[in-house]
């Protein structure tokens, strides 16, 4: 699992909230497609008002268990 990105916690001019991710530009052109999922963690102790209230990871579940074959 690699980090991604990181997500706000916001409010729309009608006071609906969302959350608003920002992906790491070294990452661009991102695909997702079925072989990647992305998960979003929330961040347990922000460090201060404007630290992001979300973690966003991608997992390549297949990369993964080849690199466990690997060790094999």
């Amino acid at each position: 699992m690699t980090t991604c990105g990181a997500g706000w916690k916001k409010k729309d001019k009608n006071g609906n909230s969302y959350i608003s991710f920002s992906i790491d530009k070294a990452l661009l052109p991102f695909i997702i497609d079925d072989k990647k999922m992305l998960m979003a963690y929330p961040v347990k102790e922000k460090k201060s008002e404007n630290s992001p209230d979300f973690r966003l990871d991608v997992f390549c579940p297949e990369k993964q268990t080849q690199d466990n074959n690997d060790l094999l």
